[in-house]
């Protein structure tokens, strides 16, 4: 076996399930979520957060900003809900300096994760999912919402709805690339992966990756987060 292998077995045998494995922030990831991740079965909302937010502090990477999965339901509430919400997110890069802003999408009749991005560098808003689901109207008033904080708070028109998505911000947003989520074997259950491999994807200014092959670099990559946290 891996020395990440080892590492993973080893934590998972010596650890209670509600023993705090990785914490950034306010988000934590415990033993049970992180057991889900590692048998690669459905990953929750913590899970995806706080491996998001690690990858980010441990990348230095300055212009992007990962808003956590309420952010969705934040951004329901309305816009000065959402923006008291999420000041926190923005203190190591404002929203006018940030290139690209991006959040988890949960659809829970489908138990199902997608994604949304804010590309600044060309005011597009991208959509995408392994399943290829064309989004609920919900979504586009989420989007509308967040760019209303967004302009508040930085005080730019450039987050003015008629400058994005060439002037045409409705539904379907375009794809960023993201492959079909299988529906059987290796995959099947990927799509929180998905998400948190959309980052690592953002990172690098939109390559595509192939995602039935990247749950042994994933798990790596995590056991290496872990090993360098603790």
């Amino acid at each position: 076996h891996s020395p990440e292998t080892v590492e993973i077995r080893e934590v998972l045998e010596s650890s209670r399930p509600n023993d705090v494995v990785l914490q950034q922030g306010h988000s934590i990831m415990d033993v049970k979520d992180y057991s889900t991740l590692v048998c690669e079965r459905y990953v929750n909302s913590f899970a995806i957060d706080t491996i998001c937010l690690t990858i980010l502090k441990k990348s230095n990477e300055m212009d992007i900003v990962y808003l956590p999965c309420y952010s969705q339901t934040w951004a329901k509430q309305g816009t000065q809900f959402f923006k008291h919400k999420v000041s926190s997110y923005f203190e190591s890069c404002p929203v006018d300096r940030a290139r690209i802003i991006f959040f988890p999408v949960h659809f829970p009749c489908h138990k199902h994760w997608g994604l949304v991005c804010f590309d600044t560098t060309t005011s597009t808003v991208f959509f995408d999912d392994g399943e290829k689901i064309f989004p609920t109207r919900d979504i586009l008033t989420v989007v509308r919402n967040m760019l209303s904080a967004f302009e508040t708070v930085s005080n730019n028109s450039r987050f003015k709805f008629d400058k994005w998505n060439n002037g045409k911000l409705s539904l379907p947003f375009p794809q960023i690339g993201m492959p079909n989520q299988t529906t059987v074997g290796v995959g099947a259950e990927s799509c929180g992966v998905a998400v948190i491999l959309s980052l690592i994807t953002c990172q690098k200014r939109f390559l595509c990756y192939h995602l039935p092959c990247s749950f042994k670099i994933f798990k790596n990559m995590f056991a290496f987060l872990y090993v360098k946290e603790n």
